[in-house]
């Protein structure tokens, strides 16, 4: 894991899973300008199918301004995708 790695994943963790209470754990990867978040256990959903699409569930639509925030740059929404217990947000970090 970079350094850039882990300051997106720690600040991940402190807003969504400590000060939020919204997910048990977050997992994140980069790969070049690619980021792919894992969020487990969610306690939220949401229930807006255009919302959804544009930007995403609620915890992963966080995910990606966190992601702003810390790398100081644009984040682009890629899609997420559903499981039994987890959800996998993906994102491109601009320039």
């Amino acid at each position: 894991m970079l350094p850039g790695e882990i300051a997106v994943e720690d600040a991940l963790n402190d807003v969504l899973v400590d000060f939020l209470e919204i997910v048990n754990s977050v997992k994140s990867v980069r790969e070049l300008d690619n980021i792919v978040v894992e969020l487990t256990d969610l306690k939220t959903t949401s229930v807006f199918p255009r919302v959804n699409k544009s930007l995403g569930s609620i915890s992963v639509s966080i995910c990606g301004s966190v992601i702003a925030h810390v790398s100081g740059k644009p984040v682009f929404f890629n899609g997420e995708k559903f499981n039994e217990d987890n959800v996998v947000g993906f994102f491109r970090v601009g320039e």
